[in-house]
């Protein structure tokens, strides 16, 4: 006889006596990305930001719930275009005390693995806090997160992604000094754009 778990408890009940079922979930559905902003009044005019999210058929939002019922409510679910709905946590806070310590008592199985190691790397760096000052050495931590960001992004196939990351790696390794504001507008506008093909 199928069992069927329908309601968010019945589902939440199931996760909190099988939590590995949320591994195996994100292993296909979820996601670990990473990636530098522009702000124009920051020393390095760029802002490091990072969020993990599991996207599902807005069918299953009940299911999002549950798992975000698990994580202690951290987090936000959001409807999406097309019938679907990701559940996301953005707070550093809470990746670094709930989602992480998750993933390293059941692990992720496949490849899945591997963007986790890249994630947490590139929290480790904005966690240290190393990239806030105004020296050559803040800017190759800026140099690192980028690296990561590319790296974190090389299995989803993204022209924009990728040319706009290069395109700020490359203009962080031609300062030999902090920017000027001019230098930053100078990253601002050459971004490539989303459009590009």
């Amino acid at each position: 006889m199928i069992q069927h778990f329908l309601t968010i408890q019945e589902q939440l009940d199931y996760i909190k006596f099988n939590p590995a079922f949320i591994s195996g979930f994100t292993s296909g559905e979820g996601c670990f990305s990473a990636y530098l902003g522009i702000d124009l009044s920051l020393k390095w005019a760029l802002q490091p930001s990072f969020e993990f999210s599991i996207t599902q058929n807005t069918g299953d939002l009940k299911l999002l719930k549950a798992f975000r019922l698990y994580f202690n409510s951290v987090g936000k679910i959001y409807d999406k275009k097309d019938g679907v709905s990701v559940y996301m946590v953005r707070n550093i806070t809470d990746i670094h005390n709930v989602i992480i310590p998750f993933f390293l008592e059941y692990p992720l199985v496949g490849t899945k693995s591997i963007e986790l190691d890249i994630f947490i790397q590139y929290m480790k760096l904005v966690l240290n806090k190393h990239h806030l000052g105004i020296e050559l050495v803040n800017r190759d931590i800026f140099i690192d997160m980028a690296i990561l960001c590319k790296n974190l992004n090389s299995k989803r196939i993204n022209p924009y992604k990728l040319h706009r990351i290069n395109y700020i790696i490359n203009w962080l390794k031609s300062l030999d000094k902090l920017p000027s504001l001019e230098e930053k507008l100078n990253l601002k506008s050459g971004l490539p754009s989303e459009k590009m093909n």
